[in-house]
Parts: C-alpha cells; structure tokens; sequence
C-alpha cells in the first residue's frame, strides 16, 4: 500500500502508540511477576508510608490479587498491542480488523458500564 503522507502518518502514528502499550504491557507483566515473587518489598515499603486509615487493608492477600489481576490486564494489553503494532507494520488486513474488533468491543463495553453507572447511581447506597 503506497499512500499519501497522511496515510503514513496515520500508520506511524498507530505504531508507535501500540508499540509503548506492548512496552508498558510487558513492564506491567514484570512488575506483576515481581510482586507476586517478593510480596515483602511492597510490605516494607508500604511500612514506611504512615497515612492513618489508608493502607489498612493491604496485606498479603490483597497484594496477591493485585499482582494477578495487574498480570492479567498487562497480558490482555500486550496482546491487542501486538495485533495494532504487527498489523500496522505489515499492513495485515485480518490482523487490524482482529484488532479494530478488539478496540470496539472494549469500546462498547465502556460505554455499557458508563450507562450503568448512570443509570444504577440514584440506587446505589453509600457505606461508610
């Protein structure tokens, strides 16, 4: 595909974007990793920070979970970066249409739970 300048742009523009999300991604499957391996650095670190009634809750478990979920979501994110970069790079149609079907069901589900919040926000009771 030999287009214009904008379309070039437009091609660049979308590889580099995705290609710092891979690299982001692959950051946060690191980070991740560590945190699960080493719980203790996080604990030690957080023993330092002394702001009463905010890091309460935070204790192995809790670590634990959020290491996990923040692996998951990084895999997820490298993932669809992967589809957007490669794509881009090599001009694959079906690797940006899996892509572009990605983005919109991510989409698509934002704007779900935007409504929902709106919509459930007058029933939902405060707890505190």
């Amino acid at each position: 595909m030999d287009g214009g300048s904008s379309e070039n742009c437009m091609k660049y523009i979308l590889f580099f974007f995705n290609l710092i999300i891979f690299i982001l991604g692959i950051a946060g499957v690191a980070l991740g990793s560590v945190l699960l391996a080493r719980k203790d650095l996080l604990l030690e670190g957080l023993d330092e920070i002394k702001i009463e009634g905010v890091l309460d809750g935070f204790d192995n478990e809790t670590i634990k979970a959020a290491a996990i979920v923040l692996i998951i979501a990084s895999v997820v994110a490298v993932f669809i970066a992967f589809f957007g970069c490669f794509g881009t790079w090599k001009e694959n149609i079906w690797m940006l249409g899996t892509y572009s079907t990605i983005m919109t069901i991510i989409l698509a589900l934002q704007v779900a739970v935007f409504v929902m919040i709106v919509v459930a926000r007058p029933k939902v009771i405060r707890i505190n």
